[in-house]
C-alpha cells in the first residue's frame, strides 16, 4: 500500500506531457503512505496527483507502518525532492490515521523540496485530525526547513486540518497549516 521514491528516483518526460498518479492505499484499508526522499517528478505539462484510496484526486494517502522503512507518520512526506509540472496541475492529498502514534502531519513538505508550476495550479490538502492526546507534530500541512512551493501564474491553495499544538492535547481545528521560515 505504500509508495516510495528514494534518492535518485526519477519520473520524467522530456517529450510531451506525462500525467502521473501516485495512488497509495488502493485497498481503502486506511493505511498507505507516499514518501519521496531525494526523488524528482517532471511531467512536462502533465498533471501530478498524489493521494490514495478509490480516487486519489480527492482521497487521502494515509500514514502507515512499514516493515522495511519503519513508520511513515505522515500521509505524504516529501524530503529533498523536486516536483515540476509546467502547465500541469499538482494535487497532493495526505492524512494521518489514529494508529500513527505521537507524530505525523497530513502532508510534510520539507528539507529542500521544491514544488513548482508555470501556469498549473497547486492544491495541497492535509488532515491530521485522527491523532489525539499528546501530539508532537500534527499539522494538516507542514511546510518548512527550506521547502518551497511556487507558480508563475497558477493558483496555490493549501488546506489543512490539524490535531493540536506541539506537546499539547489535541484540539480540533488548530495547527492546520504550519509554515516555517519564508517557505512560500
Amino acid at each position: 500500500n505504500n509508495i516510495y521514491l528514494q534518492a535518485g528516483s526519477r519520473i520524467e518526460s522530456s517529450v510531451g506531457a506525462l500525467d502521473v498518479t501516485l495512488n497509495s492505499d488502493q485497498d481503502a484499508s486506511g493505511a498507505g503512505a507516499v514518501s519521496l526522499n531525494g526523488a524528482s517528478i517532471i511531467t512536462n505539462g502533465g498533471n501530478l496527483v498524489i493521494g490514495g484510496g478509490a480516487n486519489p484526486l480527492t482521497d487521502f494517502a494515509r500514514s502507515a507502518a512499514d516493515a522495511i522503512f519503519g513508520n511513515l507518520n505522515s500521509g505524504v512526506s516529501l524530503f529533498n525532492s523536486a516536483i515540476s509540472t509546467g502547465a500541469g496541475n499538482i494535487t497532493i492529498n495526505g492524512a494521518t490515521n489514529s494508529a500513527s502514534g505521537l507524530t505525523g502531519d497530513g502532508v510534510l513538505v520539507s528539507s529542500g523540496t521544491t514544488i513548482q508550476t508555470t501556469t498549473g495550479n497547486v492544491l495541497i490538502r492535509g488532515d491530521a485530525s485522527a491523532l489525539s492526546g499528546q501530539v508532537n507534530f500534527a499539522s494538516g500541512v507542514r511546510l518548512g526547513l527550506s521547502g518551497r512551493i511556487s507558480s508563475n501564474t497558477g493558483t496555490i491553495h493549501i488546506d489543512g486540518t490539524g490535531a493540536g499544538t506541539p506537546g499539547a492535547p489535541a484540539t480540533s481545528g488548530t495547527g492546520g497549516v504550519t509554515v516555517q521560515n519564508d517557505a512560500l
